[in-house]
């Protein structure tokens, strides 16, 4: 499988790990930051999913040029089948058949950089990822739009439409901060001509 692949040979590090090892991987780190009293910092991780067909460009902009070369945490990055995940729910996904999970999962240790700065680099990591149709994984946006636009109109719509028939009151899920709480749900004839907008979009 690497016989195709040109990098240096001599930096090669692989170790076989049983399944289970290798999904509950991140969990190793949580216990050795444990071990060391350090759990408790703060832990600005950072999820996407990126087209494969961008995910040269993602490479030049952000691997080589935005994160630093020892970087302090995991960095994750595989691909994903789209005919594999369940277009039911409310996660983004790109719109490619192959995208890749990325993920930086570093931690505000005492030693390393301050958490402002951290956040901010994933503030510039996150615009090459918008700028190539990525998709940020369990955003925090505060903004309506910004939701319409991740999430693409006609899926927001119908989002909203669920969100207003099964929970009125916005009384599930309330850490997105996607919709206020004791809101008036809206009658039959706002939903009505929120499903005809997006026909009409």
């Amino acid at each position: 499988m690497l016989a195709p692949l040109r990098f240096i040979r001599s930096l090669l590090f692989s170790t076989d790990v049983s399944y289970f090892k290798f999904l509950n991987r991140v969990h190793d780190v949580e216990l050795s930051l444990r071990a060391q009293q350090l759990w408790d910092v703060s832990h600005p991780w950072l999820d996407m999913f990126i087209p494969a067909s961008s995910m040269t460009t993602f490479d030049s902009l952000v691997f080589q040029q935005l994160v630093p070369v020892v970087y302090g945490g995991p960095i994750l990055a595989y691909p994903v089948n789209r005919n594999k995940w369940d277009r039911r729910t409310a996660a983004m996904v790109p719109d490619e058949e192959v995208f890749y999970l990325v993920a930086f999962l570093r931690d505000a240790l005492p030693s390393g950089p301050g958490l402002e700065s951290m956040l901010d680099e994933n503030a510039r990591i996150l615009r090459v990822c918008e700028d190539l149709n990525g998709k940020h994984y369990l955003p925090k946006y505060t903004e309506e739009e910004q939701w319409k636009q991740h999430f693409g109109c006609e899926k927001w719509t119908a989002f909203v439409q669920h969100k207003h028939m099964f929970d009125p009151h916005a009384i599930l899920a309330p850490g997105q901060n996607m919709f206020r709480r004791n809101q008036k749900p809206p009658g039959l004839d706002q939903l009505l001509l929120l499903r005809s907008d997006s026909a009409s979009s």
